[in-house]
């Protein structure tokens, strides 16, 4: 404009802030996303131990039964 006053504009369009919301969400739901995934990746951690040391104590327990076993029949 020639010798008119000019008016400032939002900083952010309504375009822009659509933007940001979307990119607000894709946060939040990414953020959900890993924590869901981290406990789920905890618990299978949690039950692979567990079935490593049942695994464990099986064959301990069968080996001690074998030489129990064999000093008997001896």
């Amino acid at each position: 404009m020639i010798g008119g006053s000019r008016t400032t504009e939002q900083s952010t369009s309504p375009a822009a802030q659509g933007s940001q919301n979307g990119l607000a969400t894709a946060s939040l739901v990414t953020a959900i996303v890993g924590v869901v995934f981290a406990f789920l990746l905890a618990i299978v951690g949690l039950i692979l131990g567990v079935v490593i040391v049942l695994g464990i104590v099986a064959i301990v327990v069968s080996v001690v039964n074998m030489v129990i076993a064999y000093n008997l029949l001896s």
